[in-house]
């Protein structure tokens, strides 16, 4: 399967996904965050077309990222191993998903975003370490178990696992990493909800498990 075609599937299946990204993101936000509450707010106030709020964007940049993200890797794998050769992929995308990580959790939070003002706060300050240690750790822990994992699972599960894996210990990281990068919101203090992590997990899973036995396999 060509690379193209690997980025549209790939973006197609995190973008099904979407609601629960955008779920994560408020738990992350919100104290206290009660899920059936959200739900229903965000349902009275945009109808189902809230759940997408700002989806656009992540769905054309998750098919840039794949791409980058496996040619890095199988590029470095030989050389480095497959946890090193994910360290470096996921460090080199960081770079690249910065700024539109900033627009997505402003968007997704309904913050008024302008250029001027992400120019102001700085694509590469607000929040730029946390993104760049989420990839690259991230990447690396999701590159090395899947190989491991995959010599004695089948793939989905191997991709499924890998990825839950990676997401329970770079957690915390994402959550520095969202609330540093709210444009005209006081930093966040209090503990995120439990809710935000479990949705993560159940969407990591998922969507892992999808992308590497529909692209990959």
């Amino acid at each position: 399967m060509n690379d193209l075609a690997v980025g549209i599937k790939a973006g197609l299946i995190q973008t099904l996904f979407y609601p629960l990204e955008l779920l994560k993101t408020h738990s992350q936000l919100k104290h206290p965050f009660i899920i059936h509450k959200e739900v229903r707010r965000i349902h009275s106030l945009y109808g189902v077309r809230g759940f997408y709020h700002g989806c656009r964007t992540p769905f054309f940049v998750s098919m840039i990222n794949n791409e980058i993200l496996f040619n890095v890797y199988q590029y470095y794998k030989c050389a480095l191993g497959s946890f090193w050769s994910g360290f470096v992929a996921g460090a080199t995308t960081s770079v690249f998903l910065q700024p539109f990580e900033i627009i997505k959790v402003n968007r997704q939070f309904q913050t008024p975003l302008s250029w001027n003002r992400m120019w102001t706060q700085g694509l590469y300050r607000a929040g730029w370490r946390w993104t760049f240690l989420r990839e690259s750790m991230g990447c690396g822990i999701y590159f090395g178990s899947f190989d491991y994992l995959h010599h004695h699972l089948s793939t989905p599960i191997a991709g499924g696992i890998a990825g839950v894996l990676s997401w329970m210990l770079i957690y915390p990281i994402d959550v520095i990493k969202t609330r540093s990068q709210i444009i005209g919101i006081a930093y966040i203090h209090q503990p995120p909800s439990v809710i935000g992590m479990v949705l993560t997990i159940i969407r990591s899973f998922v969507v892992n498990s999808l992308i590497f036995v529909t692209c990959y396999q």
